[in-house]
């Protein structure tokens, strides 16, 4: 089969009943069942027979009645392995997404025989300096520019500790922003939106530096700004080097 505009509504209906099954019909006593029994709760298995039987219905290519075995079998063990996972219920719900997407594109590709046409598309990618360039350069906003403006500001956070250990912040909380604020800006310079950027600085710090709270002290808000200051000047760089240096926008 040609890579056409049918391939890609093939896979666009498998992802589509996946969403369906999972997320619509999936009662929440089904769920409760898994966890409580896990594989001996009748309803993992009906579960994953309706993933497969829909996606076969969505597909609508009837000669491809393997589609509901397959999925079926895939879609079940990947809900009893999460079923015994204990702990960071989050980040297993994450991975159960992804073990489903990657299920779901392979056996788009066994259907549509696509691999060598996916060969062909993703090895010129990985060979562009551009898709090497945004990889890294995404990795780098996240990651080590996180550990970097940690330690640099090592210092002045454990002042602020102890001046007020007790500030009530959620676990982790501080981090997530950080990645999602460099980001979204990464983003926006590629873009070249640049006046959205002043829309996520201003949030920011109304949202931090509320002088309501009884710990925004002098010292806070010069801390809070600093960290951003620096997250903001840090994803600049990243960004200018990506444009000037790699030509990734036009």
């Amino acid at each position: 089969m040609l890579y056409n505009h049918l391939t890609i509504l093939i896979l666009l209906k498998l992802f589509f009943a996946h969403i369906i099954t999972d997320f619509i019909l999936q009662p929440s006593k089904w769920v409760q069942s898994r966890k409580e029994k896990k594989y001996k709760s009748i309803y993992l298995y009906l579960h994953g027979l309706i993933a497969g039987v829909l996606s076969y219905l969505f597909v609508a290519k009837w000669s491809w009645i393997a589609i509901i075995p397959i999925i079926t079998i895939i879609h079940t063990l990947i809900d009893l392995w999460k079923v015994y996972q204990k702990e960071k219920k989050e980040l297993y719900f994450v991975l159960d997404q992804l073990f489903h997407i990657i299920s779901i594109i392979v056996v788009w590709l066994i259907f549509t025989n696509q691999w060598e046409t996916l060969y062909k598309k993703i090895i010129p990618l990985v060979n562009q300096p551009k898709v090497v360039g945004l990889i890294l350069g995404y990795t780098l906003i996240l990651w080590p520019s996180g550990i970097l403006i940690k330690e640099l500001t090592t210092s002045w956070r454990k002042e602020i500790e102890k001046d007020a250990p007790q500030n009530g912040s959620l676990n982790q909380a501080g981090k997530w922003i950080g990645y999602m604020e460099r980001f979204l800006t990464l983003t926006l310079i590629l873009l070249n939106q640049y006046s959205a950027i002043g829309f996520i600085f201003a949030a920011k710090s109304i949202l931090r530096l509320n002088p309501s709270q009884q710990i925004q002290s002098k010292k806070y808000t010069e801390y809070i700004l600093l960290g951003t200051l620096l997250s903001f000047t840090i994803t600049f760089a990243i960004g200018m080097f990506l444009i000037y240096g790699l030509k990734i926008t036009k």
